[in-house]
């Protein structure tokens, strides 16, 4: 099962690399990679338990894998930029950090518990990924992201800045839709 998180891992950071870089499919495979490695976290319990007082292996009930699952699911929907990506990165952060407490509390009340040095490091960077998330703000992502784009990053800044506002919210997919089309426009002349 370690061998199929790495994979999952490597995956999905070349998906966001991909994303960023605007190569077709980067935007799918990022949805897709980070989502299965949101399932795989919340069944799979043996990451982050190595001693043989608690079963590993696949599981009903993981609450460090739930709580790294909603934070795997913040980390898409911030770098997707969709609504409501801060409640989930709060909530997974705040949810691996209390868990990982108790599991660590549980873990040192064992006589021979060496404790896990990699689910340590494994919590530690999906801790630290959140949070730096967490403090990043959209407009940022949406400047690097859609660099070539002027029209759309200032459309999404107004949209942004007002939320209330149908027109302006009309105007950020008006401008998205213009964006996509001259992606595939750019995509078409390539590849002639």
């Amino acid at each position: 099962m370690k061998k199929l998180e790495i994979i999952l891992v490597v995956i999905a950071i070349a998906a966001i690399f991909m994303n960023y870089t605007e190569i077709p499919g980067g935007g799918f495979l990022t949805v897709l990679s980070l989502a299965a490695l949101a399932v795989f976290y919340l069944f799979y319990k043996e990451a982050w338990v190595k001693n043989n007082t608690i079963a590993g292996g696949i599981s009903n009930w993981n609450p460090l894998g739930l709580g790294l699952s909603i934070l795997v699911i913040g980390i898409l929907f911030k770098l997707q930029i969709w609504p409501n990506a801060k409640f989930f990165l709060i909530t997974g952060v705040g949810s691996v950090l209390f868990f990982a407490w108790l599991n660590y509390r549980r873990n040192a009340a064992l006589e021979n518990s060496q404790g896990n040095k990699t689910g340590i490091i494994r919590i530690a960077g999906f801790i630290a990924v959140g949070i730096l998330l967490l403090i990043i703000p959209n407009s940022s992502l949406v400047e690097n992201r859609f660099k070539n784009y002027p029209d759309y990053i200032q459309a999404w800044k107004d949209a942004d800045a007002h939320p209330d506002s149908l027109p302006l919210q009309s105007k950020r997919d008006e401008e998205f839709v213009r964006m996509s089309e001259q992606k595939v426009k750019n995509i078409i002349e390539k590849d002639k």
